[in-house]
């Protein structure tokens, strides 16, 4: 692969990315539906004491995280400051419903302050 085919993903200030646009990185509806469905009929099992938290995330009450397609983010992991980087090569990643179950697995956590990098 050349370096003209390659073209890395990077935030841009200037975008509001919770509008439509050519940046807005959206997992599929069928993808998640798949997912929830899995869940309802009991064939992806919701580890003991986690609840849902919205559509995508589901929390401990002491914040381990763990998204509808089994990707899970245990609370010793929370205070790295990829996530958000890291999440965004996975097809299924919407900003939209992370950040308040990450801010909500904070809290959960007791965690106070956590360094987050938006992009490279």
């Amino acid at each position: 692969m050349n370096e003209e085919e390659f073209k890395p993903f990077i935030f841009d200030d200037t975008i509001d990315y919770r509008k439509e646009s050519d940046h807005t990185i959206k997992p599929s509806q069928s993808y998640i539906r798949e997912y929830t469905e899995r869940i309802e009929k009991g064939w992806l099992t919701v580890p003991k004491g986690v609840k849902k938290f919205n559509k995508d995330w589901y929390l401990s009450e002491t914040g381990d995280m763990w998204h509808v397609t089994d990707y899970t983010i245990e609370k010793e992991r929370l205070e790295e400051d990829d996530w958000i980087l890291h999440l965004m090569t996975k097809g299924w990643f919407d900003a939209n419903t992370f950040l308040p179950a990450y801010f909500e697995a904070l809290k959960r956590a007791k965690i106070n302050e956590v360094t987050i990098i938006p992009r490279y």
